[in-house]
């Protein structure tokens, strides 16, 4: 596993962008390692047996344990102080047999120093190794692309040179891909909801969809600014497209409320489209702006702290802006060929029925 390990972060580091790999194996403290020379085994003494007259000779085995008032005494007996400080007295240490004899440790057994385990992880009863990576703030290679090359070649490949070995994308990417798979149920929840609203006040299956027009404009905007600044997509980003979806959709809200309220005072729609953008040009647009300025104090932001909160933020301000202009050009556009083809129907009832034959 340690290997596997080793070669695991060696590959890593091969690409770009990496800011650090953080290792759940930490060294521990040097420790003494014991091994029986053949003469020990000869005598039929076994490791454990060893490990414990070693254990029992420096931090003592209990003798006794009695209550003195309302506290336990436990008496411990070992090896004097002036015994248990050089190594020496280590090797001379006499061991006893299951002969009955003694002998001395450096006799039977080879004492080496190494380092020990700082800590162990398991899961389901088996040993694990977790690795971290750390990207850096712009990285050439976004992390989903890392994964797929990793769990596409470099996985498969790894658990063939390493029989036994199991490797797991780990239990953030396994959480992160639960919370995005919530994060997609809840967003389509949510414009069933905004669609069911829309129907029931404007008594129409039809209009609503047109209201919902802007939210894939303004995810598309969102898209195109994180292209353009240079970020990863991440999960922050798209909690701010799907919190620019709602204010999107109220301003065609604003713009479709008030052509409605205004249809019976023009005979021409184009007319009334036109006037519609041009009367709701300016609330849609200083919801917009205001959002907008709202959020630049943390599109500046540069500590480490709110660095998370630059992506939502950056999704929010295009969101808006994009859907803005969908509001304005596309809803409108879309609204009149709506309202062009219900006429037709209207004037052309029996237009796409076949004749019967006689």
């Amino acid at each position: 596993m340690n290997a596997a390990a080793d070669t695991v972060k060696t590959h890593l580091m091969h690409y770009p962008g990496i800011a650090d790999i953080t290792d759940s194996r930490k060294p521990g403290k040097s420790e003494l390692r014991f091994r029986l020379k053949p003469e020990g085994e000869r005598l039929g003494l076994r490791l454990k047996d060893l490990a414990e007259q070693v254990r029992h000779a420096y931090q003592g085995e209990e003798a006794q344990r009695f209550m003195r008032g309302r506290f336990e005494v436990k008496i411990q007996v070992r090896h004097p102080r002036l015994e248990r400080e050089a190594i020496e007295d280590l090797l001379t240490m006499p061991v006893l047999l299951p002969n009955g004899g003694q002998a001395p440790l450096g006799t039977v057994a080879e004492i080496d120093f190494a380092p020990g385990f700082g800590a162990l992880k398991r899961a389901d009863r088996m040993g694990v190794v977790a690795l971290h990576v750390q990207l850096i703030d712009s990285p050439p290679i976004s992390a989903d692309k890392i994964d797929q090359d990793l769990t596409s070649q470099f996985f498969p490949a790894l658990e063939r040179q390493y029989p036994g070995i199991q490797v797991s994308r780990g239990e953030a990417a396994e959480e992160a891909d639960e919370i995005m798979d919530d994060l997609k149920r809840n967003t389509f929840i949510a414009l069933a909801i905004m669609y069911a609203l829309l129907a029931v006040a404007f008594n129409s299956y039809t209009q609503p969809l047109l209201f919902l027009l802007a939210v894939p404009v303004a995810w598309l905007g969102a898209i195109l600014i994180h292209w353009a600044a240079g970020l990863n997509f991440s999960f922050q980003s798209l909690i701010g497209m799907v919190a620019a979806s709602g204010v999107v959709v109220n301003d065609s809200v604003v713009l479709l409320h008030f052509i409605q309220r205004k249809r019976s005072e023009f005979l021409n729609l184009a007319d009334l489209i036109v006037d519609a953008c041009v009367s709701r040009f300016r609330p849609i647009l200083l919801v917009a702006l205001t959002s907008i300025a709202g959020f630049a104090p943390m599109l500046f932001e540069t500590s480490e702290q709110s660095r998370f909160l630059v992506p939502v933020t950056l999704s929010l301000a295009a969101g808006l802006s994009f859907g803005m202009i969908a509001t304005l050009i596309l809803v409108p556009t879309c609204y009149a060929v709506l309202a062009d083809i219900q006429q037709f129907f209207l004037r052309h009832p029996r237009a796409f029925l076949r004749p019967g034959k006689s």
